[in-house]
């Protein structure tokens, strides 16, 4: 975890001073090529995700537990899983080597994509094959998280701030066994609260209660797609719907920051109407309280800095007290309680770089909405808003790095290596630590390189997003 901050931090000081290399043009392909090779991108894609859900999930399931934990209906991928460990000794490194030629596909797909002409018809059908066998393919996985299983417990109990011992009882008893009796209080905020109840109460079966939160997550990974292709960024459509890190984390595991994120390009979308932009970035704080830092990014397209910080303020404003009028007091207690609990003694070194790196995100937002300038390390230090880093963070820094100019296809090509390199699911593998050793290595010396050769930085300064 503390690796991650410090390639965070080293990202972000690079980014001032080197511009970040345009993806699109790492390809070659004609026109007539293009498609051929595009649609074996996206075959090899959907294959290799399904056999690493199948490997996940045998090794999730075949894990030592106790007889509550080997019942729940989706095998638990954390927290007391360890794929290295002596029954699963190679199995960390073989997904996270799946996960890296994600990310390499996925960049030669905007290459290929970006030379493609006239090809929008084949865009969208790449979308809607792709995408919808992406996301079959998550929406049935045998693996889930375990936050999944406390949206459940949250949606059981009356008041998910105060969540009463008798809720979970009966068949749900293993929600009990996981997160205690009572179990945590809700971080969310009372839009996902309302949300968790309503999805709970349409069944009585745990499974089926799973499987409608993956229905929550689908709805939202749709949504967002929707809301790209409105601003008609083809290639981001397309690495958006054909990204295996993004099914996996916001379908799969069903983690909630997917509904947040499809608000805000929501409100990305119709940032010509302000009015609905504040309103979508509001509520998206009403799921989760970054979505107001990460949202203001939205006005930054503004010409006119009074309208700008206006828009902005509104936005917050809006949601803190849409927050304060449906969460309350036993919102902010809640907050306090679970930063208590999970709050365990951590190294100085490690609150050190996390403080270092949000502070530096914060900055770069400021700057974003201040100056309209943008870097292209900025909004992988967004994971340091949340209280660890974790890698469902990751989808926060996408509408700043949509309008960071064409730097949104360097942003969602490399989810999938990030995603390894942010969190650990898995324990430290031999690749994780040279890949992490490297990163820091090659950032270091770029960074005391280009102070040397005083190389200009890489800010965009137009931050309207390009067509195409």
């Amino acid at each position: 975890m503390g690796i991650a901050y410090l390639i965070g931090i080293l990202l972000l000081l690079v980014s001032l001073r080197v511009r970040a290399p345009l993806i699109e043009n790492w390809a070659r392909g004609s026109a007539r090529t293009a498609p051929l090779i595009a649609t074996g991108i996206t075959l090899w894609l959907v294959a290799s995700f399904a056999f690493e859900l199948h490997v996940i999930g045998a090794a999730a399931r075949a894990q030592p537990g106790p007889a509550w934990q080997r019942a729940l209906p989706l095998a638990l991928l954390t927290p007391t899983w360890k794929p290295n460990a002596d029954t699963t000794p190679y199995l960390g490194t073989i997904v996270q080597l799946f996960a890296f030629s994600h990310t390499a596909l996925l960049v030669a797909l905007a290459g290929v994509l970006t030379r493609l002409q006239a090809g929008v018809w084949f865009v969208r059908a790449l979308v809607l094959g792709g995408g919808a066998a992406l996301g079959a393919e998550a929406f049935f996985a045998s693996i889930a998280d375990a936050d999944t299983y406390l949206y459940v417990a949250h949606g059981l109990s009356a008041d998910a701030y105060r969540p009463d011992r008798a809720a979970l009882a009966g068949a749900d008893a293993a929600l009990a066994e996981l997160w205690g009796r009572p179990s945590l209080p809700s971080a969310y905020g009372p839009l996902w609260n309302a949300l968790e109840r309503t999805v709970a109460s349409r069944s009585t079966e745990l499974g089926v209660q799973l499987q409608l939160f993956r229905c929550v997550g689908f709805a939202a990974m749709c949504a967002s797609i929707a809301a790209l292709a409105a601003m008609r960024r083809t290639v981001a459509v397309a690495l958006f719907a054909l990204n295996p890190m993004l099914w996996f984390t916001y379908v799969a595991q069903a983690h909630n920051d997917i509904t947040g994120l499809a608000l805000v390009l929501a409100a990305l979308a119709l940032r010509r109407i302000p009015a609905a932009a504040v309103v979508l970035v509001a509520l998206a704080g009403a799921i989760k309280l970054p979505f107001l830092a990460v949202g203001i990014v939205v006005f930054a397209g503004a010409p006119n800095l009074r309208t700008r910080v206006l828009y902005g303020s509104a936005a917050v404003a809006l949601g803190l007290a849409f927050s304060a009028a449906f969460g309350g007091i036993e919102y902010v207690r809640a907050l306090q309680h679970v930063v208590r609990v999970t709050g365990t003694q951590l190294p100085l070194a490690l609150n050190v770089t996390h403080a270092t790196l949000a502070l530096l995100g914060l900055a770069g937002l400021a700057v974003a909405v201040f100056a309209r300038r943008f870097a292209w390390g900025v909004p992988w230090s967004f994971v340091a808003f949340g209280q660890y880093s974790c890698w469902q963070y990751l989808g926060w820094g996408i509408p700043y790095a949509l309008l960071d100019g064409t730097q949104g296809a360097l942003y969602l090509a490399a989810l999938p290596f990030a995603q390894y390199e942010v969190n650990l699911a898995f324990d430290y593998t031999p690749l994780y630590l040279t890949t992490s050793a490297l990163l820091v290595i090659s950032l270091a010396v770029t960074l005391v390189l280009s102070l040397r050769h005083g190389r200009l930085t890489a800010e965009s300064r137009h931050p309207e997003p390009a067509e195409g």
